[in-house]
């Protein structure tokens, strides 16, 4: 998106790279911008080659929902790890890399009408390439798309950020 990259997140990724030296940072962008941190490897959004979402990315307007939709592609795709730049480094992920197949974090527990108030966080994801989870993410998103379209229409705030996480989180 075009907002200029927050200072803050800026030494998240320091100390994300400090717990990780050995580890390769990318930052995929739409634009011309400079990199947060020097030792980063710029990725273009428009240099990739979508699978199934290119579409939905296509018809989206929400820099969110994009950017989730480009971090299933390219997880599924590429493997690694996913992180929000503004994710507070508490933890030390080669652990759950060297162990896992796919790992998240969990959003904070709430209220809930369903079985469960845990959910899947899309904030923090590392996956091996063409894990079935990613896959299975893949194949459902445009199958629902539309529908939610149909469920939350309108252009205010609350109907986009309803369309936003009932599609991609």
């Amino acid at each position: 998106g075009p907002e200029e990259f927050p200072k803050e997140s800026v030494e998240h990724l320091k100390k994300w790279h400090s717990m990780h030296p050995d580890w390769k940072m990318q930052l995929w962008t739409d634009r011309e911008r400079p990199l947060p941190l020097s030792n980063m490897e710029k990725r273009w959004v428009q240099d990739f080659h979508f699978t199934k979402l290119q579409e939905c990315y296509d018809r989206s307007e929400n820099f969110g929902e994009k950017s989730a939709l480009l971090r299933y592609e390219i997880l599924f795709q590429e493997g690694g790890v996913y992180l929000d730049h503004d994710t507070m480094p508490i933890a030390v992920l080669s652990p759950y890399h060297a162990s896992y197949d796919f790992y998240c974090s969990l959003e904070e527990p709430g209220p809930s009408i369903l079985s469960s108030n845990v959910f899947a966080s899309p904030h923090l994801i590392g996956s091996i390439a063409r894990h079935p989870i990613l896959e299975k993410t893949i194949d459902l998103l445009p199958t629902c798309w539309d529908q939610v379209e149909k469920e939350f229409p309108g252009t205010d705030v609350p109907a986009i950020r309803n369309r936003v996480m009932h599609r991609v989180v």
